[in-house]
């Protein structure tokens, strides 16, 4: 395998695997056996190797002994850890990209945040709340902190899947989506960080509360 056909292969299963962890077709602790994602992929281990250790490097996956891997599970106190790193960074963004922010700015934003409104599938809800969020964020000019982020954000999605009721869901997170872009359109800076707190928070209780109803165990 040439070292550009095994890049592209690389790519495709990191891509592949990071969406079906997302999703939950991949759960907490599953298995990922070297030999059984290299017949799935077609390829040889060399990439299945480079690609695990790319999902280990951002927290999805965790390295086990004799060429195995699983996906990584969090507990509820490591849920907490990220929601308080991610708030703290997240605020700074939102502070420093209202403060930066622009009238195309505004505009995408509002764009994404009707969009969401009209959303009924969990993937595409999940898909533009990253986009708008990024999109809030852009105007920080932070790229490494925006990176950490998205980073995070990643090793919670799959509880997004798994624990939320998106009906249910959908109406506290799009208020709240509704008040940060509020307060990014009014250029508000710290309102818009406030609303963005509030906005986490709730998303971090509903994953713990799942977390409970489970006894207390990794998701």
């Amino acid at each position: 395998m040439n070292a550009v056909k095994q890049l592209n292969s690389e790519s495709l299963i990191v891509n592949t695997l990071r969406s079906e962890i997302e999703i939950g077709v991949l759960q907490p602790g599953q298995r990922l056996l070297q030999d059984e994602l290299a017949l799935r992929f077609h390829v040889s281990r060399v990439p299945v190797r480079d690609a695990i250790k790319t999902l280990e490097s951002i927290g999805l996956v965790t390295l086990l002994p004799n060429r195995t891997a699983q996906v990584t599970c969090l507990c509820a106190a490591e849920v907490e850890e990220i929601f308080s790193i991610r708030i703290m960074l997240e605020c700074d963004l939102i502070e420093r990209a209202t403060a930066n922010a622009g009238a195309t700015d505004h505009v995408r934003v509002s764009e994404i945040s009707g969009m969401l409104d009209k959303v009924r599938t969990g993937e595409r809800f999940a898909a533009l709340d990253r986009e708008l969020h990024a999109a809030l964020y852009a105007q920080a000019g932070l790229h490494r902190q925006f990176e950490i982020v998205t980073n995070l954000g990643q090793l919670l999605a799959r509880y997004y899947s798994s624990a939320l009721n998106l009906k249910s869901y959908h109406g506290e997170c799009q208020g709240g989506h509704h008040q940060i872009v509020e307060a990014f359109i009014q250029g508000n800076s710290r309102s818009a960080a406030t609303h963005l707190k509030l906005h986490l928070q709730t998303a971090q209780a509903k994953i713990l509360k799942s977390f409970t109803r489970k006894g207390g165990h990794s998701a």
